[in-house]
């Protein structure tokens, strides 16, 4: 029988030895992912609604892609200028790892026009402890059927004067 020629020059004690080593030095963790949060989209762009239609509802998905507890201190909604979004949500203030929460969303507009805010959601998230969801929509006249959809933005820093419309965590 033929030795392989690289095994033949190795001690069996060494090679042993070195995967004792590798063992000990933490070759496999058993160490939790940090929280990590994700969204299924983003831009959200929910867009082209009637004026006159029932207010269309949407879901967001707010996801922890690590292992350890993912903690929702703040969610805020600034930019809603117009108070065409309501939101309700996050289900849960604490996601375990690998699940998901979700921010549940309508959008009413009264009157023409483009709608753009953003979600700001603030956790203990390794990757963004503040992250930002821009959103957008367009509101038409009834019975429009040409109208091309708005191209989300992220809005300036004002909240807008519709937090009657959000019943967010914490609650204010």
């Amino acid at each position: 029988m033929k030795s392989h020629p690289i095994r033949s020059r190795i001690p069996k004690s060494a090679i042993v030895g070195c995967a004792l080593v590798l063992f000990a030095t933490g070759c496999t963790s058993s160490e939790a992912l940090p929280p990590e949060i994700s969204v299924d989209i983003s831009p959200v762009n929910v867009g082209v609604w009637s004026t006159d239609a029932a207010p269309l509802h949407f879901d967001l998905q707010l996801r922890n892609t690590g292992e350890e507890a993912l903690v929702i201190q703040q969610v805020i909604i600034r930019g809603d200028t117009r108070c065409s979004f309501a939101f309700q949500g996050p289900d849960k203030e604490q996601i375990s790892g690998k699940e998901a929460s979700f921010i549940r969303g309508w959008y009413d507009p009264d009157s023409v026009g483009e709608d753009h805010l953003a979600i700001e959601v603030t956790s203990n998230a390794t990757n963004y402890t503040t992250f930002v969801i821009p959103l957008c929509g367009k509101g038409v006249s009834p019975g429009t059927t040409d109208a091309e959809a708005a191209e989300c933005a992220i809005p300036p820093a004002d909240q807008g004067d519709c937090q009657d419309n959000y019943q967010l965590f914490p609650a204010s």
